[in-house]
């Protein structure tokens, strides 16, 4: 693969172009211009980026045409890519930090980088996807199935239990240039880990040692209400009633924002029941209750890692 020259856009233009910021401004430390499709002048050294990228390699051992800089005399030869990335991609190369990647230019790095075959700039891009799983784990994982990130994915599909799978299907500008498949893939994934989040409910709740304080009634100390045989094993009416939210929340998302949630919400299911009153029941509710949500939040986790998403790139 070669870099295409446009002939109309390497002529001489009305507009003057326009010469990029440092380093890419000293035609002391240059020996060709890359003028972006934009009208922005590179000066690089061909040296660098033929180490970078062979298709610039085999590009500039070929006849570079007839297009002069009139003002630093070095030869132009033309990219189709705008300033943005061109800078984003010649920093990663060069010997100065490597920039921050917006997520709106994410996609165009990449495919660049792909373009030319640039190793660091897809390796850096793909670390740089680990930083978009959390905040935006569809485009994350439409990304990484783009340009086959198998890890990436995953750590997307994963970030992306938080959410309802009706909102992510409902995020098309993501989605709609996956395939078919890689989109069932993300669907499955969540289905899976939405069992295993309402297992893990049913096998957490099954009689314990030492028992849940709610499976009892402390009739020696009064105050609490009697247990009573339920999906969830003997239990008084606050903890059916919480775990049958927890389980619909499960339903709609299979994983809660953090153990913390869990915990939260079952503190306040206790505390406003009349059970809350039983000294005995309050006295047990600290320890059993971070028993509870330290096994659940460890059940899930361990549930979610062992399923396995089955990756479909574009």
């Amino acid at each position: 693969m070669s870099v295409t020259v446009d002939p109309d856009h390497t002529s001489k233009s009305a507009v003057a172009p326009t010469v990029a910021e440092a380093p890419f401004n000293n035609p002391k430390y240059a020996d060709i211009i890359l003028r972006t499709s934009n009208n922005v002048d590179f000066m690089v050294l061909k040296s660098i980026l033929c180490q970078a990228s062979p298709v610039f390699e085999t590009t500039f051992s070929l006849p570079q045409g007839d297009t002069i800089d009139s003002e630093s005399l070095l030869p132009v030869v033309a990219v189709t890519e705008d300033d943005k990335v061109i800078d984003t991609i010649l920093r990663i190369c060069y010997p100065v930090p490597n920039p921050q990647l917006d997520p709106i230019i994410l996609t165009a790095t990449l495919e660049t980088g792909r373009k030319y075959e640039m190793s660091a700039v897809t390796q850096h891009g793909s670390d740089s996807l680990k930083a978009l799983v959390d905040e935006e784990p569809v485009h994350a994982y439409s990304i990484a199935c783009m340009f086959r990130f198998k890890d990436q994915a995953l750590a997307a599909a994963k970030s992306s239990l938080r959410f309802p799978i009706v909102e992510i299907l409902a995020q098309s500008h993501h989605l709609d240039h996956l395939t078919g498949q890689a989109v069932s893939s993300l669907v499955m994934y969540h289905v899976k880990c939405r069992d295993v989040s309402l297992s893990a409910v049913q096998q957490v709740v099954k009689p314990a040692s030492p028992a849940w304080f709610w499976s009892y009634q402390h009739i020696s100390r009064g105050g609490c209400t009697a247990p009573v045989n339920s999906a969830y094993g003997p239990a008084q009416k606050w903890f059916m009633d919480y775990a049958a939210g927890l389980t619909q929340g499960f339903h709609e998302r299979p994983l809660l924002t953090g153990p913390l949630e869990f915990k939260e919400r079952m503190v306040s299911a206790f505390l406003m029941d009349s059970t809350a009153a039983c000294m005995t029941c309050l006295m047990s509710a600290i320890t059993d209750i971070n028993r509870f949500f330290t096994a659940l939040h460890r059940t899930i986790q361990e549930g979610h890692d062992n399923v396995t998403l089955e990756f479909k790139s574009t």
